[in-house]
């Protein structure tokens, strides 16, 4: 996660080194409410010189997904839309802001990576763990949470497009979620357990 290189990662993935990155993830099953309010937002940004987006959509919502999509966007060379994502690391080296649920383990990475985030959590979580995954970051304006009651295409656009053009504010939640990151959380396991162990 740490040490995927941002070139490297876009001539990978396809994607155009000179323009901002959108990355969008529900999880490995996907989100059906983000997939919803992308199709929105990848049509106000199909064709954009400045913005590319790179939707990974879970194998579940993927045909649904591209099915809905105007043909400009599936056309457009700026969108990518893709069911599922093995090269996580090279996604996130890419990427200027993420929209994503709001579990630990995308959590950890986007921290490890210092990513932006606007999180829209997954409401049906036991007793509502990523909402409180969410909003942790949240205080730390390394992210902004959106419910997902409250996600719309149109809110969604608007708030990303705030972002993207704000690049100071972008900077700020980079260093904020950098700052939460536990890159090195094993090695420190390892090192109390072998301390207590007298060795």
């Amino acid at each position: 996660i740490t040490t995927a290189n941002k070139n490297d990662a876009c001539a990978l993935l396809g994607l155009d080194p000179g323009k901002q990155t959108l990355l969008v993830s529900g999880g490995s099953r996907g989100a059906m409410s983000i997939n919803n309010a992308m199709i929105y937002v990848s049509e106000k940004f199909a064709g954009s010189e400045d913005v590319q987006i790179l939707h990974i959509t879970g194998d579940a919502g993927y045909d649904d997904v591209v099915e809905s999509m105007p043909e400009k966007v599936r056309e457009s060379g700026n969108i990518k839309i893709l069911p599922y994502m093995k090269r996580m690391p090279e996604a996130l080296a890419v990427a200027d802001l993420a929209v994503f649920r709001a579990g630990a383990l995308a959590l950890s990475e986007l921290a490890a990576r210092g990513v932006p985030a606007v999180l829209i959590p997954y409401p049906y979580a036991t007793d509502n763990h990523q909402e409180h995954n969410a909003r942790a970051f949240e205080k730390e304006n390394a992210a902004i949470v959106v419910r997902d009651n409250e996600l719309s295409g149109e809110s969604l656009h608007s708030l990303v497009n705030i972002l993207l053009n704000d690049k100071d504010r972008l900077m700020q939640m980079s260093d904020a979620a950098k700052a939460l990151g536990r890159p090195d959380a094993a090695e420190k396991i390892v090192d109390n357990i072998i301390s207590l162990l007298g060795k």
